[in-house]
């Protein structure tokens, strides 16, 4: 992923494309599982660009509405109280 990416500004170049939306919430879930899991988010050490980038993708309408989107379907899920043994 690191030799792919140019961050220039985006993932793969200078204009937005599909493979932000699928870099996007990859790097968010990485995000919160190794900050749960190891209390820091390990992908800025390997990505020094990611915070810059995840900034300038956090400011998109389109980003802004998936995570609302997906915060209140995980509340809704969260609500339905389904037991997971894992």
């Amino acid at each position: 992923m690191a030799q792919l990416s140019s961050f220039s500004p985006y993932i793969l170049g200078s204009e937005f494309t599909a493979a932000d939306c699928i870099a996007y919430v990859h790097f968010l879930m990485i995000r919160l599982t190794t900050e749960k899991i190891y209390g820091e988010n390990m992908l800025d050490m390997h990505f020094p660009q990611l915070p810059a980038y995840m900034h300038l993708m956090d400011a998109r309408p389109h980003i802004q509405r998936m995570l609302a989107e997906r915060e209140t379907a995980l509340t809704a899920f969260v609500a339905t109280n389904v037991k997971y043994d894992g």
